[in-house]
């Protein structure tokens, strides 16, 4: 059952404003809604960054082509409504975008002669620029709580700057060190493992034995370090066995002093897994077993599927009590504590395609490899709806305007086979209320009011259904009870078209009347 809600105000003086609701829904399941293309808009070049929404609601897009091993660079500011360019500028050379906390798009580019990294508003006029001495195709920015990261990937350095562009300093270069200083060590026999500590520089400051051997005929295939909140460590050991083809699989735990307090076998898999510390616990996923590790090394697995043709997974964790899992076309929902809450599987016209999420909201987002797109309740994780896009050619990002029901894509795609050039398609989705939602030719629609209706007040003058020119449809009827009006459709039940249910001074038993008129689209298919 699908709700709907709009506000709805009784009034009846200047000082009294009685506020009401009212809600649609059907006595029947509706049909999952189709979402609809606004516009789309092709362009010469290859995308050169995910759309961005600016503080005016217009996108901000970038394209490029390489002409003469140089970056040719268009940006554009379209109109969100119609896909109509209203600005466009140039620039030469790499180039990305990000957006600030109050909707102001920033721009840079790189100069490669020059190694010249330059800051740009969205309309093209220069804020700032700094020279690096290093190749300017190694250059790349990032922004992160109010601050601009340059990341310089040729010296792996990082330095933190202020929209205006003064230095604050560097900060520590995301390689792994930053975030976990530690990591596994084997002696030159390859036969002893140890645990050890690097500092910024990549010195060692601390290594300990671990109280583990390399199993025999066996050599360590791969070893993964994960650091909790209170300080624990947790390490993922795989060794593989030549003689017998096989793998084994432990799980080290140490406390915040670097004691070793937990080592344990996991389940038998012939393979690597994917790691996520989460909530002082290990989450682990390979061969269609979701494993879970607490901090006392006791194990709990949800087997969630039983054959080969699953693979991933993609493993997020997309709010403060949730883990979104996507093996494939296999999606799982799981607490932090590793609790599985529902299990769904996605659908595609395309054989062995799978799905990544790409937004996690209030719904959550997902694509494919052959470029479907499709919204998945959060709680449920029924299909709200689903839409392919043009498989010739691949998503590049997209936008989600939730509130609104809107989706801003942006794809690159290849005119043709014989003679492929590349074109950025930028495009609009409406998922939202103004669409029509697509019912039973019989659909029975209940409107719920939060105090009960004065019935002589419903009629076809007050509720009543317009088909696609205008006219009213014959043979609706209505049945009020206590705060509830239904809408019975005609005896035949309504013709394939598009209708809307208006509802305008309807009153209540007081005899205060709506406000605000409200309609419903629909469409029977």
């Amino acid at each position: 059952m699908r709700n709907l809600r709009a506000p709805i105000n009784f009034f009846v003086a200047v000082l009294l404003v009685f506020s009401s609701l009212l809600a649609f829904s059907a006595s029947a399941s509706a049909v999952t809604p189709t979402p609809k293309e606004l516009w789309h808009q092709d362009f010469d070049g290859d995308s050169l960054f995910e759309p961005q929404m600016n503080k005016d609601g217009n996108l901000i897009v970038g394209r490029y082509s390489v002409v003469n091993e140089v970056y040719e660079n268009d940006y554009m500011t379209i109109d969100k409504s119609s896909g109509t360019v209203l600005k466009h500028w140039k620039q030469k050379g790499p180039s990305g975008a990000f957006t600030d906390e109050n909707g102001n798009v920033y721009i840079y580019v790189v100069d490669t002669n020059t190694s010249q990294f330059t800051l740009y508003n969205e309309n093209g006029g220069q804020l700032w620029s700094k020279n690096f001495n290093v190749p300017g195709e190694y250059l790349f920015a990032e922004y992160h709580n109010g601050k601009i990261i340059i990341y310089d990937n040729y010296n792996e350095t990082a330095t933190e700057y202020t929209k205006n562009g003064q230095k604050l300093g560097n900060v520590p270069y995301d390689d792994g060190f930053g975030e976990n200083p530690y990591d596994i060590k084997e002696n030159e026999e390859e036969t002893q493992l140890s645990l050890v500590k690097y500092d910024q520089d990549g010195e060692t400051t601390f290594e300990e034995p671990l109280n583990v051997a390399v199993p025999e005929n066996s050599y360590l295939n791969g070893q993964e370090v994960s650091t909790s909140a209170s300080g624990k460590l947790f390490i993922l050991l795989s060794f593989y066995n030549y003689d017998e083809d096989s793998y084994l699989n432990q799980v080290l735990i140490f406390d915040p002093q670097s004691k070793q307090t937990v080592q344990t076998d996991l389940p038998a898999y012939n393979g690597w897994y994917e790691v996520l510390l989460v909530n002082n616990k290990l989450h682990l996923f390979g061969n269609g077993t979701y494993i879970v590790v607490n901090e006392n090394g006791q194990i709990s697995q949800t087997k969630i599927y039983n054959d080969d043709e699953h693979f991933g997974p993609d493993v997020q964790q997309i709010d403060d009590q949730n883990l979104y899992l996507l093996f494939s076309d296999k999606a799982v929902l799981a607490d932090l504590d590793g609790n599985v809450k529902w299990t769904k599987d996605l659908k595609s016209d395309h054989e062995y395609d799978s799905w990544y999420l790409y937004k996690a909201l209030k719904n959550l987002y997902v694509v494919s490899d052959y470029n479907s797109v499709a919204s998945q309740d959060k709680t449920t994780g029924n299909i709200n709806w689903q839409y392919q896009l043009d498989t010739n050619g691949y998503l590049y990002g997209f936008y989600v305007d939730e509130a609104n029901g809107k989706i801003y894509y942006q794809m690159t795609k290849w005119t043709d086979d014989n003679n492929p050039q590349k074109i950025t398609t930028i495009g609009a989705l409406s998922f939202g209320e103004d669409q029509p939602t697509a019912v039973a030719a019989n659909k029975t629609w209940n409107i719920n009011f939060s105090i009960p209706v004065n019935g002589d007040s419903v009629n076809n003058q007050t509720v009543y259904v317009l088909d696609a020119n205008g006219t009213k449809v014959d043979g609706v009827t209505y049945e009020v009870q206590g705060s509830t009006v239904k809408v019975l459709a005609p005896e035949n039940g309504y013709a394939k078209g598009q209708y809307k249910l208006i509802v305008d001074k309807v009153k209540s038993l007081s005899q205060k009347t709506l406000k605000i008129k409200t309609e419903k689209k629909f469409s029977v298919e």
